[in-house]
């Protein structure tokens, strides 16, 4: 199955659970776009997250680096444009995001026109 989706299904899940809970409040998603990608860059938006330091990996379906950079929130719905070489080749990629613990805090495939 798709490791992705399960992940998805679980985070889902695991919002649903804290809402119920009554506990803190659920990090806004962060958003990834455009997807498809156009004009070789894509924006991230941060959404509710807590401000530090973070770092964003575009990798390729191979498991390939393609871009690693370090990101500081300072403030909510913080966005960021992230801008891919014009040799990048076409396909599925992956960004992830990690905090300053190396915690994944999000994962989206995008797709490279």
């Amino acid at each position: 199955g798709d490791a992705l989706g399960w992940h998805e299904r679980t985070a889902a899940h695991f919002a649903g659970y804290a809402r119920n809970q009554n506990t803190n409040p659920v990090p806004e998603k962060i958003s990834i776009y455009p997807n498809p990608v156009s004009n070789y860059q894509f924006t991230i938006q941060f959404g509710k997250i807590v401000p530090g330091n973070y770092n964003m990996e575009l990798t390729d379906v191979m498991g390939r680096l393609v871009i690693q950079r370090g990101i500081n929130i300072v403030a909510e719905d913080q966005v960021e444009t992230i801008s891919i070489k014009s040799t990048t080749a076409r396909g599925i990629y992956l960004v992830k995001l990690t905090d300053a613990n190396k915690k994944a805090i999000h994962a989206q495939k995008i797709v490279v026109q």
